[in-house]
């Protein structure tokens, strides 16, 4: 991932959180909402953070053809802990393997570090959901099959 792919990973990520969302959305609960161009730009900037910590946890998978992104995974190493920020693949990509090799990207640069992520899978999650786990083993990438290229 490079600095330039940070707005098209944003919005890649608001289609498929948003997406989620709505997905998940419960009888009597709000219908979800685009993100505002403030949490937009919040985003960027969290994630360019991330970016520039640490380029080697921060993965896009790209539709060559359209030369557009199609999924991100964004993580960071912190000394003997590896912390997911968020990932993702936009809903008309989700089960053909995209997810799979960001996340074998991310998790063999996390070389064997416990790890930290959120729990919930939403942009918005519920107050009362526990929004983290932490201190878990990531398993073995070894055995996966990767079928989607991924760019660093």
């Amino acid at each position: 991932m490079r600095p330039e792919n940070l707005r098209s990973a944003e919005r890649a990520s608001a289609v498929t959180f948003l997406e989620a969302d709505r997905q998940s959305r419960r009888v009597g609960e709000p219908e979800a909402e685009p993100r505002s161009a403030t949490d937009s730009e919040q985003w960027i900037d969290r994630m360019g953070h991330f970016l520039t910590e640490d380029p080697g946890g921060c993965r896009v998978a790209v539709d060559e053809g359209k030369s557009s992104i199609v999924g991100f995974a964004i993580s960071q190493n912190r000394g003997r802990f590896w912390y997911l920020a968020t990932y993702g693949v936009l809903p008309d990509r989700q089960g053909t393997g995209i997810g799979r090799r960001l996340m074998d990207a991310v998790l063999a640069h996390a070389d064997g570090r416990r790890g930290m992520a959120p729990t919930t899978s939403t942009a918005s999650p519920p107050p009362t959901s526990g929004r983290w786990t932490s201190a878990w083993q990531p398993a073995s990438t070894s055995a996966r099959r990767a079928t989607w290229p991924c760019a660093a």
